[in-house]
């Protein structure tokens, strides 16, 4: 195999250019290619004595501004909104996307304009809602049964930056309860078509959420009460 094909198919793009004055461009197209949504690894593979060779004078690399932000489909998320605006009770599960979009601010913004419970997609790696926040409902487990379970009194469920669902554990039945109507955000148009059910809204997470944010406003509903913490755990040897 060459250089070029032997990562497949753990990255975006490979390439081993044919001539040592191509490496400058695709050095800028890798580094481009890696930054847009959804971000990951490129390889880059450049023979040992390319770095000798001198650039070509005839094409020089001028900088550029290449955009990493997709804006959504306007109908979509539109009709996202009216149904957030009309819900009486919406949820918000967040996942890793929304920090990796810098959309921690705006998740925030929307559970609590429409008073969402919000809940943590099942192993998402990164924090996308604090846990101290009184709209946090917890974690999501993976498998189907158990998020149907918890997910099963929203009549609205906003899925941002996450798969819809990630299963550890075999299960049956619906992914949600017949009546609750799913809308999803997500910067990866492979995650999106593997989507089994509900709208799913190709789009730069926070750009999105910024979009739901200036939709219609919410009908008055109450704020959910807050989850049961579990009791602290003292050990007894600390106290004096």
């Amino acid at each position: 195999r060459t250089a070029s094909a032997a990562p497949w198919p753990y990255v975006k793009w490979s390439c081993e250019p044919a001539r040592a004055q191509d490496v400058p461009a695709a050095l800028a197209r890798a580094y481009h290619l890696a930054l847009a949504p959804p971000a990951g690894p490129v390889v880059l593979s450049v023979p040992v004595d390319d770095w000798d060779e001198p650039m070509d004078p005839g094409q020089p690399l001028s900088p550029r501004t290449v955009s990493t932000a997709v804006r959504a489909d306007p109908a979509l998320l539109g009709r996202g909104a009216e149904a957030l605006a009309r819900s009486a009770r919406p949820a918000l599960v967040v996942g890793a996307g929304v920090d990796r979009d810098c959309a921690f601010d705006e998740a925030v913004a929307l559970a609590e304009r429409h008073r969402a419970r919000v809940w943590v997609a099942p192993m998402s790696a990164r924090c996308g809602f604090p846990e101290s926040h009184p709209l946090f409902a917890g974690f999501l487990p993976a498998d189907r049964g158990g998020i149907r379970a918890r997910l099963a009194d929203h009549d609205v469920v906003v899925v941002a930056g996450a798969p819809v669902f990630s299963y550890h554990v075999e299960g049956d039945g619906p992914h949600l309860t017949g009546d609750t109507e799913l809308f999803q955000l997500i910067d990866d148009p492979a995650t999106a078509a593997w989507t089994p059910l509900g709208t799913a809204v190709v789009t730069s997470v926070r750009l999105g959420l910024r979009d739901l944010l200036a939709g219609p406003a919410p009908v008055q509903r109450p704020t959910p009460p807050p989850r049961e913490r579990p009791a602290r755990v003292v050990d007894p040897a600390t106290i004096t």
